[in-house]
């Protein structure tokens, strides 16, 4: 594993590992953890990201191994929105609106 895919899985790990170990979910049970996948980045190679789009789409089945691999849901937004073409990695209004109905009923079904 590369040292980028290794930092990451280590931050989605900790966070997932928090949540689980808090205690808040019903009757002080672990909760259930949704992971939000990347969506579809557009262009965004500013020189402060290069190859981002590229990135993305390479660290999608690292997001879904991490999710099995740790016990939690994995939403995959890539299939549901894109980012904005204005700057590739922003959404828009339409977007936001998209995947608040995504999570909420996701959420639901977890429960």
């Amino acid at each position: 594993m590369r040292r980028r895919e290794s930092t990451s899985r280590a931050a989605v790990a900790v966070l997932a590992q928090l949540a689980l170990a808090s205690g808040v979910g019903p009757d002080g049970a672990p909760p259930e953890v949704l992971l939000l996948g990347l969506p579809r980045h557009g262009p965004f190679d500013t020189g402060e990201v290069e190859g981002g789009e590229e990135k993305a789409e390479a660290m999608r089945p690292h997001l879904r191994a991490w999710a099995s691999e740790l016990g939690v849901e994995l939403l995959e937004l890539h299939e549901l929105v894109a980012c904005t073409a204005e700057d590739g990695f922003h959404f828009d209004a339409s977007c936001h609106r998209t995947v608040g109905a995504a999570v909420a009923r996701r959420v639901r079904s977890m429960f």
